[in-house]
């Protein structure tokens, strides 16, 4: 009996043994957990994602222990499916996927240690994972500063308010980056009027800090309104094209979820990224002019000049209009010059001389300005045209220059008879007063002209005006059109903006005909995605990429309001539950689902 009682003993232990190995592995494997980024190693600049699966089934946030200069932004869950048969049952296994995206600034290896995390009652050890991020240029250290940024460089020499500054704005963009793509710059500063710039910029190769540029450096120009310290600013958005990495992790068990958002055939080869440069605030000494030596004919001309004149006649009829024209020529503050004075007294009548500007170069610097006057003589006495000072002022020198244009002798002969005259009275020599000459009558005119059946003018005929008016509508439709082309290939916020509202419409236009037929799964699918786009504007990723949770996010930081937010979470979830919970909904209400989704998509599209 007592062998027999030795062997019932190790029988138990030995089946106590295997049922507590079952038990262990039970709970190990309902436990198991995976941590990773995908993918595990990227250039500056790239992107990528944090991703820790657990076999449960659970919509919950939390926040990973990430490391310092690693964000790790909540995308939201992902949740997937498993069924086996075993033993004659089927058994169905969840696995839930919790998605951040992962964002650096700089090179190097960022590791989130082992955490352990609670979820649904059940503790969860997840494990640590690596990220390594790797320099563009061999540099064991880059910044995403260091990628692009603006840099503007101006004289040192002495700045008056008035004159023409001209500097130069420099881009840099790492040589690893050459298709970057970039808008104009913006001027900030109401200390300076914006001046000019050259749209073609002169591009070189340029090595800063143990780094290869690509510069590229446009000539600017502004014009200081206020002495003293001022401030001023450009910023400018540069896009770089980020090649995607094709590394994939299989380590995870949604090997089918991995492959569906990483495959080529779902994704750009490469990707944009935005940048904002800003050259910083640059403060300027702005100089005063001097009022040492100002001459009163000085009307705010700065620079270096030369001026010149020209008359249209040396003898004409008093009464007859004479041209004068005065240019001025060199380089310095063309806009700002005005017209000098003439002082003609009686002798001559005068008008606003006429303005033109021919520049020289693309900053409106160099060039030549010409006014011309209108000179009527008032009587045959005079004998020549009046003087003309003009002045300005050198920034080089310091000083003021007058340039005196001499009078012009002229003959000026008496107006035919019969011609009225503007004449003034002019005291003789001998102090009496001399009357104009008398003017006599126009002879009487005894036949009429050609007779006419209307006196209506042509012009005012609708067939002419309609004739008139087409090649007008139809150059004002080509320039719309060609102006639309431009902004949508420039402005890339316009354009996304535009293809969002577009691509809202569609989803709108789905979910729709989804209600139409009754089909619940494809409404809220189609009503999910109407939704994203409509605030895609707002966001820099893809609209398909946006959560729950970030847009509930956005629209509490718009203070939108309870109702806004409950009627988007409720959209939301139903079409989650619809789609990977297989629920059901009553499909007579999706007409009514679908005028509430077309009022809530116009009123988040309206948001600012």
């Amino acid at each position: 009996m007592k062998p027999l009682k030795i062997n019932m003993l190790v029988r138990l232990l030995f089946l106590g043994g295997l049922f507590l190995v079952y038990c262990l592995e039970a709970e190990a494997q309902k436990s198991k957990s995976i941590s990773q980024f995908n993918p595990a190693s990227i250039t500056l600049g790239q992107s990528s994602q944090y991703m820790v699966t657990l076999e449960v089934k659970s919509s919950a946030r939390f926040k990973p222990p990430a490391p310092a200069g690693l964000e790790l932004v909540f995308l939201g869950p992902s949740q997937s499916m498993q069924s086996t048969f075993v033993n004659g049952k089927f058994k169905t296994l969840v696995q839930t996927s919790f998605i951040f995206r992962a964002s650096v600034k700089a090179s190097g290896t960022y590791k989130v240690p082992a955490f352990t995390l609670k979820l649904e009652g059940e503790n969860f050890r997840v494990p640590e994972a690596t990220l390594t991020v790797l320099p563009p240029d061999g540099k064991s250290q880059v910044s995403l500063d260091e990628i692009s940024f603006l840099k503007l460089v101006c004289p040192e020499s002495p700045i008056y308010v008035g004159q023409v500054a001209r500097c130069a704005l420099n881009l840099y963009v790492l040589t690893a980056f050459p298709d970057a793509r970039y808008n104009q710059p913006t001027q900030i500063g109401d200390a300076f009027a914006k001046g000019g710039m050259n749209e073609k910029g002169v591009q070189s190769g340029e090595r800063v800090n143990d780094l290869n540029y690509n510069k590229i450096a446009w000539p600017v120009s502004f014009i200081p309104l206020k002495s003293g310290p001022q401030s001023i600013e450009y910023q400018m958005v540069v896009e770089i094209a980020v090649p995607r990495s094709n590394q994939q992790s299989r380590s995870s068990r949604n090997d089918i979820f991995d492959r569906f958002f990483n495959d080529d055939f779902f994704s750009f080869r490469n990707q944009r990224q935005q940048l904002n440069l800003t050259t910083r605030e640059i403060t300027l000494q702005i100089s005063p002019l001097p009022e040492e030596g100002k001459p009163a004919s000085f009307s705010g001309a700065i620079g270096k000049f030369k001026a010149t004149q020209n008359i249209s006649a040396l003898e004409m009829n008093a009464g007859d209009p004479l041209t004068l024209t005065l240019e001025v020529e060199g380089q310095g503050n063309f806009e700002r010059i005005q017209p000098p004075e003439m002082n003609v007294g009686q002798s001559w009548k005068t008008y606003t001389p006429k303005t033109e500007f021919t520049p020289r170069d693309s900053l409106n610097f160099k060039g030549s300005k010409s006014f011309e006057y209108v000179l009527i003589p008032q009587h045959e006495d005079i004998e020549h045209t009046p003087e003309i000072e003009f002045s300005y002022f050198d920034p080089e020198l310091g000083t003021y220059s007058e340039i005196s244009l001499p009078a012009v002798t002229v003959t000026v002969n008496p107006a035919p008879i019969g011609t009225a005259t503007f004449t003034a009275i002019a005291p003789a020599a001998n102090g009496a007063t001399q009357r104009p000459r008398e003017q006599t009558l126009l002879p009487m005119k005894l036949f009429p002209g050609a007779w006419v059946a209307s006196l209506r003018p042509v012009f005012l005929s609708p067939r002419f005006l309609a004739w008139q008016a087409a090649p007008l509508i139809l150059l004002s439709g080509i320039i719309f059109v060609r102006k639309r082309q431009l902004r949508l290939r420039e402005d890339f916020f316009y354009a996304r903006n535009l293809q969002a509202e577009k691509a809202m419409r569609k989803w709108l236009l789905k979910a729709k005909k989804a209600a139409s037929k009754g089909d619940a799964e494809e409404f809220f699918a189609a009503a999910q995605r109407s939704i994203q786009e409509s605030l895609s504007r707002h966001f820099k990723q893809r609209a398909d990429t946006l959560t729950q949770s970030e847009i509930l996010s956005f629209l509490e930081s718009k203070e939108a309001g309870g109702e806004l937010m409950e009627e988007v979470e409720n959209f939301f979830q139903t079409a989650d539950a619809l789609k990977f919970a297989g629920a059901s909904t009553d499909s007579p209400s999706l007409k009514e689902r679908e005028k509430s989704l077309s009022r809530l998509v116009t009123h988040l599209a309206n948001l600012k």
